[in-house]
């Protein structure tokens, strides 16, 4: 068994986009950088530089991927720190949860110019190229050899430079800050339960033999045929299997039958974090004002701008800096594309954005913190096996997690983060947050109207759903001992469990929202443009001109548009009779006498042409007849004969 799709499509996209920062921020080939990174000895010596911010000197050619000075900014840095109480530093370990972010620094180390780009050329042709690692390696011992012999042909000194180009692509990616760290797990094929995932490796096959795994799924799973079980010991076992064993080196190994891969959040803001500017950038909101009472974005917003915590100090969460707001998009999509005849396979991808970031900065694909990708698509009763681990790191950033380094605080700060609002298409809504499908009989999340009154268009006579009753409905649902009660809440209720109702501001029926893409572009435009304007037949025959617009070539003495006016039709009609050759006319009385004067004709006998054939066919017949016309009319003298005497 090989890797599944959905973590490599995970791990590429992670790395991918750490190696779109590195390349936006290295600095054009025909600029030096020496001139943005001084050498030691011109730094000021300030009691404020962080040793772990120093460039190591080589050749007098510095260059650092965080492209800033951060030993000469380390100063102000702190200056600004002190400037209000939002930006008040905090001791290191102050906090349980705090993340220990500071071999971070390390991965954003000086290079000389020339290895950073060979590592970044090896990294483009694995992650964008889809090199394996075998031919980058290659790539990397010829790039050495390649140095080797300049160095002994021109006389330079290569052995700094060979010792910091790698032979593996495993320290390349450590020495940019590209290796991710992310969490395995092993997810029942049934109904989703997450386990422990067991390395496959050789070495860890050898301690295996002293761990007890658990090869089916123990969690409670309720079936059709188990829905009226009494015993309590039939009806809470999935009992379906989750690992399968292999053989290592002869020795017993376990591998997941379904992986699910995820990244924690505090990984991917330890690194966001440590890059420079983006700090500046999560305050924007801050230094936001709302002209002439327009909504142009989400901070204008009345959530954005009333929602408050008791941790706050009842204050707009949104008010303070380090208060972070991220919006959760779930869809599900087939990685090979959607074509006819294609493969069928389907993974979904659970991201996150930032809200604090201005429009511009957004949505680029550095800034999106992509959590996880599902092998499948889970049930509607199934997926919040899938969000727990999300839910319960956001949970613990809602008290707020501490940093002990970041770009603009070399001694730490509090980050706090909250999940809201939901944006996904219409099943994939319905599915995270708790609500029936839309086909269901309580098909409406704002309201109780059932499906059957579906065509009243009076917003007076719909039901509204309330916050209260969606949770404790959803409460009841997780809590029902049977398959039978659950369908039943569905039924009548429209609600089931979703983690997000754990998060203590998350309201359902507020923060659920379905993205423009699928509302609007393949949603109510696309209905109306192929059902009522009829754009397909109009594209078709769009594409059909222009394919024969392209194919003629006007003449010298022609213009475009009589080009465009020429229809080369054939005609029904028949052409005049000097154009046409006579074994082609027709058979017309005309046509005839003009036959009967050019040639003489011996009168047949119809009847001995139909004693004569073997069937009497239709057009045996019609030809009997034309030869007897012509005959006929043989023996009769010309018309103009006829006038002269």
């Amino acid at each position: 068994m090989g890797v599944p799709l959905s973590d490599v499509c995970f791990r590429k996209h992670q790395r991918i986009a750490e190696l779109n920062v590195l390349f936006r921020t290295r600095p054009p080939d025909n600029q030096d950088p020496t001139p943005q990174l001084r050498p030691l000895a011109e730094m000021p010596a300030t009691g404020s530089v962080n040793p772990q911010h120093q460039a190591v000197a080589q050749d007098n050619r510095l260059i650092g991927l965080n492209t800033v000075d951060m030993a000469s900014t380390s100063h102000t840095t702190l200056q600004s720190a002190h400037a209000g109480p939002s930006r008040a530093l905090h001791p290191a370990n102050s906090d349980p949860g705090a993340v220990q972010n500071r071999d971070l620094a390390n991965a954003f180390r000086f290079h000389d110019r020339h290895v950073l780009h060979v590592l970044l050329q090896a990294c483009r042709f694995h992650f964008e190229d889809y090199m394996s690692e075998a031919a980058c390696e290659r790539f990397l011992a010829e790039e050495r050899q390649k140095l080797t012999q300049l160095g002994n042909r021109f006389g330079f000194q290569t052995s700094i430079m060979l010792k910091n180009i790698p032979a593996s692509m495993s320290t390349v990616t450590r020495r940019l800050g590209l290796d991710c760290v992310f969490q395995e797990q092993a997810a029942c094929p049934k109904c989703w339960t997450l386990y422990e995932a067991i390395p496959d490796t050789e070495t860890w096959a050898k301690q295996k033999l002293h761990l007890t795994v658990t090869s089916r799924c123990t969690a409670r799973f309720f079936t059709t045929a188990r829905s009226l079980s009494t015993s309590a010991e039939q009806i809470r076992k999935c009992d379906e299997p989750v690992f399968k064993e292999f053989m290592v080196s002869g020795k017993p190994a376990w591998r997941p039958i379904k992986g699910f891969c995820y990244q924690k959040l505090h990984d991917w803001l330890k690194r966001k974090l440590i890059q420079p500017e983006f700090e500046d950038l999560i305050d924007a909101p801050l230094r936001y004002t709302r002209q002439d009472g327009v909504m142009r974005d989400i901070w204008d917003g009345s959530v954005w701008n009333t929602l408050k915590f008791p941790s706050t100090n009842s204050e707009p969460y949104a008010s303070t800096s380090g208060n972070l707001v991220f919006s959760l998009y779930v869809d599900w999509f087939n990685p090979h594309g959607n074509k006819v005849g294609g493969k069928c396979l389907e993974a979904g991808a659970i991201t996150l954005v930032s809200l604090n970031l201005p429009p511009a900065e957004r949505y680029l694909e550095e800034n999106i913190f992509l959590f996880g990708i599902t092998p499948g698509q889970p049930s509607a009763d199934h997926i919040f096996n899938v969000l727990q681990p999300l839910v319960d790191e956001f949970l613990t950033f809602l008290n707020g997690v501490h940093f002990d380094q970041t770009s603009r605080f070399p001694t730490g700060r509090t980050i706090r983060a909250i999940m809201l609002p939901l944006i996904a298409d219409l099943p994939a809504l319905r599915k995270v947050a708790g609500f029936a499908s839309h086909s269901a009989t309580l098909f409406c999340s704002f309201c109780k109207l059932p499906r059957s009154k579906i065509n009243i268009i009076d917003p007076q006579q719909f039901p509204p759903r309330k916050h209260e009753d969606h949770i404790e409905w959803a409460r009841k649902w997780l809590d029902s001992p049977d398959r039978t009660r659950k369908t039943a809440i569905v039924k009548e209720q429209g609600v089931r469990y979703s983690p997000l109702n754990e998060l203590p501001y998350w309201k359902p029926l507020e923060h659920s929202s379905i993205d423009v893409m699928h509302a609007l572009m393949l949603g109510v435009l696309k209905d109306h443009s192929l059902s009522y304007l009829g754009l397909a037949v109009t594209g078709k025959k769009l594409e059909a001109d222009l394919k024969k617009l392209a194919s003629k070539q006007p003449s010298a003495e022609a213009t475009v548009f009589e080009v465009l006016l020429e229809r080369k039709t054939v005609s029904k009609k028949r052409h005049a009779e000097e154009d046409e050759h006579p074994a082609k006319r027709r058979l017309t009385t005309q046509n005839v006498r003009a036959l009967a004067d050019t040639s003489q004709q011996v009168p047949i006998s119809a009847d001995g042409r139909l004693a004569s054939s073997s069937r009497g066919s239709q057009a045996l017949l019609a030809t009997v007849h034309q030869y007897t016309l012509r005959a006929r009319l043989s023996n009769q003298k010309p018309v103009n004969q006829v006038k002269q005497q």
